[in-house]
């Protein structure tokens, strides 16, 4: 026969009629292991989706910048060149 305590949680009849107080405590801890987990497993930090190794993506991301910069240089041209 279980009843509801008002400050201690469940208590419960023992065999020999005895109560005993089974404690109701919250679940903080589980909750915050849990968060810890979810945040751990998604931030992908270091984790990239290609299929690169280190000197292909250091090539792919030099060529990148050169087109960059060399669509950066064209466009000062025009303008400079329209100004005058």
């Amino acid at each position: 026969m279980a009843r509801e305590s008002l400050f201690l949680g469940t208590t419960s009849e023992c065999c020999t009629g005895a109560l005993t107080v089974l404690y109701k405590g919250g679940n903080q801890r589980e909750l915050a292991r849990a968060k810890a987990a979810k945040k751990a497993g998604d931030s992908g930090k270091g984790v990239r989706k290609d299929d690169m190794t280190h000197a292909q993506r250091k090539e792919h991301d030099k060529k990148m910048l050169q087109e960059k910069q060399a669509a950066k240089a064209a466009k000062m041209a025009a303008e400079a060149a329209g100004k005058k």
